[in-house]
C-alpha cells in the first residue's frame, strides 16, 4: 500500500481473497501471471508517504464513498471485491 497509495499506517479489517492475475510485462515480451490478494484496511493514520514518479503515475489515489467503489471502477473483478469489501465492512460495523 505505501508503493501504490503512500499509505502505511494500516490495519487489516478482512482478507477478501486471491484472484489470478495475467498481463504483459513491461519489455512487452513476458507474459506474467500472478496472484493479488485483496484486503479490506483501515487507516490508522492519513499520513502520506512520497511516491516515486512511476508509481504516482501509474496509480491515482482517490477516496470515495465505499457504496460507490464498485461503479468507479474498471475490470469486472475489481468491482467484485469491492462489493466484498462492502460486506465485510458490514460485518464488522456489527
Amino acid at each position: 500500500m505505501r508503493e501504490e497509495a503512500g499509505y502505511s499506517a494500516l490495519d487489516i479489517m478482512a482478507d477478501l481473497g486471491t484472484v489470478p492475475n495475467r498481463f504483459v510485462a513491461r519489455d512487452n515480451v513476458r507474459a506474467v501471471t500472478r496472484d493479488e490478494t485483496y484486503f479490506l484496511m483501515r487507516l490508522r493514520s492519513d499520513e502520506r508517504f512520497h511516491r516515486d514518479d512511476h508509481d504516482a503515475g501509474q496509480f491515482r489515489v482517490m477516496w470515495v464513498p465505499l457504496d460507490e467503489a464498485p461503479d468507479r471502477l474498471t475490470y469486472e473483478s475489481e468491482k467484485e471485491f469491492a462489493r466484498r469489501a462492502i460486506r465485510a465492512w458490514a460485518e464488522h460495523a456489527e
